[in-house]
């Protein structure tokens, strides 16, 4: 173990903190609303933040690392292309505004107000049985990474037994994730997590210092890191975007389809249902993109760092030590993920290793406290309670039955985790996975929101076709090993049968590929069947509670109404009459700041393409500036600027959990449907 007395006490600390804070917060615990959506009174700043330390967990790295090693920066770049779009979707309030105007509790009771409880109750199935596969990857690839990262051994002796060390690593995490979620619910979600991602800024800074040496020696100099990333052959460069084409998984189509898929299963922050206003949870979706600057940063500069102790000659002894650790595991594939995370445990001293340990603990209870909580509590409000016909339940007892599904969900995902071992690259097999409730889902979701139209029979048509679509992906990658070699004798010699037998160790659609698939027969069927039985618009005013179905609260916590910009780019941006001075000076700084580099990516690219070939170190260069040296620096601000708005949001949302609030269990009223009752068609 590599662990030192430093590094141990670096990591107890904050994790100490952070149950003292989880106690505390369990006073404020009344209701359900609270369990779920922290009372709705969260504000930009710690969704921001909180949202922001979710997606740091383990798997995220592990997966971008993965990527890193077989691509570098060259994949990255093409960004620049696509960065302005997410911009504009992120600023425009895409799906989260509307989303918040409903005043849903969960994703899924949306689906029972705009379409109907039979379907909100099939979805939430769905979702269920979707995410327990996509989470179930989650504990074992997070345990397997700190266990190669820390140098541990694959089994640990106890009880006379010799036990998985990844699962009892497993076992600790999701302890510590349950014990966050289940005590406080939403709120200490929203708190802890929040406070957390502060932590890791200062950490992640503190690994910043020690790799570059601003102190001392470097670990890893910039001209071995420019080296390594210049090691790349024809046609598969770590650094020049127009040198890719060689590539089989990681080339320009998987650029273009990588953005129409996130595109398409956007969801906004995973808790906007928790902020304060509509306007709030979009402001919170602006923050996140300019928080994403910084610990992009640290992404880049960590993958880079353990790409060069792989490929540079300097390192050969800790490559030798890292091979040695990578032969303990049972697939092909699993070595490819582990690599990267095996050469940072060689990299690190004490004191930083440490410091990464606990960005990459804290980001994986956030992870998995998110997780659990998202599943949990859709399988009791959006499963078990509408089957009983939306009857309700006293508050106390629908609060126990949603901690003990919350801590039954994960229970499974480490079970599921000791025996999956992943056949494809994470990003494309969480893809793959997610599509089997995502691939039906994301129109769903989108044309209930924006779609008038849209019916019930063409959501039903779309969540099944999705299903069956990515299952057979899924279960045509998992066992095409097996399935290949009798395949192809029955095909016999030559054109088919050789085709299998030159794919014969992988299914040669990958994931990508099948999520694409899968999402645009699902558009096609719902639009399809939608036209077939609409024959009466849905009603968008009392869906959205807007005109004399206004709800005072919401208007009573968006800030007075400011004369609405009349310019075009006021107009590009969404911005409208609830955007105060600052609100507008944020959302321009961040477009503006984005605009400049996706438009000098896309000025470069035209110089390559219509001048004259940049040689490669000068992509280096502009590699360098652009993700690594100008991050950090906003880093470093958003480090104070974050942390000083996340404390403002805090002491705000005690407030309102001092007063006195209306319950609401999240279920749909009769009086709800009432259009239902007029529309036999079905056309909600």
């Amino acid at each position: 173990m590599k662990l030192t007395l430093l590094d141990l006490t670096i990591v107890a600390l904050p994790l100490l903190l952070m149950v003292g804070l989880t106690l505390y917060l369990r006073r404020f615990m009344t209701g359900v609303s609270d369990f779920l959506a922290a009372g709705r009174g969260a504000g930009r700043y710690l969704i921001a933040t909180s949202s922001g330390e979710v997606a740091a967990g383990v798997l995220g790295l592990v997966a971008a690392m993965e990527v890193f090693s077989r691509a570098g920066f060259s994949i990255q770049l093409w960004g620049g292309f696509t960065g302005v779009l997410y911009l504009f979707i992120v600023i425009s309030g895409y799906f989260s505004y509307r989303l918040r105007e409903t005043r849903v509790l969960t994703l899924h009771q949306f689906i029972e107000v705009r379409y109907s409880r039979k379907l909100r109750v099939f979805a939430s199935m769905l979702t269920f049985f979707s995410g327990a596969f996509f989470y179930g990857v989650v504990p074992g690839v997070s345990a397997r990474f700190f266990v190669n990262f820390l140098g541990l051994p694959a089994a640990t002796p106890l009880f006379g037994y010799a036990v998985p060390t990844f699962g009892l690593i497993m076992i600790a995490m999701l302890a510590l994730a349950l014990f966050f979620t289940v005590t406080s619910g939403q709120i200490g979600v929203l708190v802890t997590d929040s406070l957390e991602f502060i932590i890791s800024l200062v950490m992640y800074l503190v690994v910043v210092v020690v790799i570059l040496g601003v102190c001392s020696t470097p670990l890893v100099t910039l001209p071995q890191m420019e080296a390594a990333l210049l090691s790349g052959p024809a046609g598969g460069s770590f650094i020049d975007p127009l040198d890719i084409g060689a590539r089989s998984d990681f080339d320009y189509f998987y650029v273009l389809i990588g953005f129409l898929l996130m595109t398409y299963n956007f969801r906004g922050s995973t808790n906007s249902t928790s902020a304060a206003s509509a306007h709030e949870g979009r402001m919170a979706g602006i923050l996140g993109t300019w928080r994403g600057v910084g610990t992009g940063a640290m992404t880049a500069l960590l993958a880079v760092s353990a790409f060069t102790l792989l490929k540079h000659t300097d390192f050969v002894a800790m490559q030798a030590s890292v091979e040695r650790t990578l032969a303990l595991l049972p697939s092909e594939q699993l070595r490819t993920q582990m690599r990267m995370p095996a050469a940072l445990g060689e990299l690190l001293p004490t004191g930083a290793r440490g410091c990464f340990l606990v960005i990459a603990i804290l980001g994986t209870v956030a992870g998995l406290g998110a997780y659990c909580m998202q599943m949990g509590s859709t399988f009791i409000q959006d499963v078990v309670l509408p089957l009983r016909g939306g009857q309700s339940l006293e508050p106390k007892r629908q609060v126990r039955w949603l901690r003990l599904s919350v801590i039954g969900f994960g229970m499974f995902t480490v079970c599921f985790s000791l025996f999956y071992k992943p056949a494809d690259y994470l990003q494309m097999l969480m893809l793959l996975i997610g599509s089997i409730y995502l691939g039906g889902a994301g129109v769903v979701f989108i044309g209930g929101l924006y779609w008038k139209r849209g019916t019930t029979q063409g959501a039903w048509a779309a969540l099944v076709s999705g299903a069956v679509l990515a299952l057979t992906g899924w279960g045509a990658q998992a066992f095409w090993p097996d399935l290949a070699p009798g395949l192809a004798g029955w095909l016999g010699e030559g054109g088919w049968g050789d085709a299998v037998r030159a794919q014969a160790g992988r299914w040669p659609i990958n994931g990508q590929i099948m999520s694409l698939i899968t999402a645009l027969t699902c558009i096609v069927v719902y639009v399809a069947v939608s036209l077939l039985t609409c024959r009466l618009p849905h009603d968008m005013d009392k869906l959205f509670h807007r005109g004399p179905y206004a709800v005072k609260e919401d208007q009573a916590s968006v800030a007075p109404a400011a004369r609405v910009p009349r310019h075009w780019l006021a107009r590009f941006l969404h911005i409208d009459e609830h955007y105060t001075r600052g609100d507008r000076f944020l959302a321009y700084t961040v477009f503006l700041y984005a605009l400049t580099w996706n438009l000098a990516f896309i000025g470069a690219m035209l110089w390559n393409v219509l001048i004259e070939r940049w040689p490669a170190h000068w992509w280096w260069k502009y590699v360098l500036v652009q993700n690594i040296i100008l991050p950090l620096v906003i880093c470093v601000i958003n480090t104070v600027w974050f942390s000083a708005g996340a404390l403002r949001d805090l002491l705000a949302l005690r407030r309102k959990l001092r007063e006195v609030r209306a319950d609401d269990d999240g279920q749909v009223r009769a009086e709800v449907k009432v259009i239902a009752a007029k529309n036999p068609t079905n056309c909600l």
